[in-house]
């Protein structure tokens, strides 16, 4: 596993070796990359940090990436979590009520369809404000996590 931190503070990638079909059948559980994961994010940070998880198709990111959001220190350690699946096309609406919808937000279902892009993004941000908050973003194709971080506090 290869580990990259980049020049923005509090962003790292973390790129999946390439294996081999064989290899693959025998792996079970990806627990080093998951402890170093978890260890980033629960490592006390006040800035917002990104995680990213790269690699082919195939080699288990979204499995890490649940071992991870499902991991007690994390379930322990982070008010809200989020788990909001992209896929090709990047839809900032339907993204937005994906994830307002699994915070449990306290706003009605209903009421949030009806809602703008701009007053949902409000509405996560105020859902989120000085809480320690996990969202993971699964399936990514070309958002730019800028993109994305805008919705949210900082």
């Amino acid at each position: 596993m290869e580990v990259e931190n980049s020049t923005k503070t509090g962003h790292c990638e973390i790129q999946l070796p390439v294996r081999s079909p064989e290899f693959d059948e025998l792996v079970v559980g990806f627990d080093d990359e998951a402890q170093n994961i978890i260890d980033r994010l629960t490592r006390g940070s006040k800035n917002l940090d990104v995680v990213s998880i790269l690699g082919m198709a195939g080699l288990g990111k979204t499995t890490l990436a649940k071992k991870v959001y499902r991991h007690h220190s994390i379930l322990h350690y982070f008010h809200a979590r989020s788990w909001c699946t992209i896929s090709q096309v990047y839809n900032k609406k339907s993204s937005l009520l994906e994830i307002l919808n699994s915070l449990e937000s306290g706003c009605d279902k209903n009421m949030l369809d009806l809602m703008s892009t701009d007053d949902l993004a409000n509405v996560l941000r105020k859902s989120l404000k000085g809480k320690k908050y996990l969202i993971i973003l699964d399936d990514v194709w070309d958002i730019e996590v800028e993109q994305f971080e805008k919705f949210i506090p900082k």
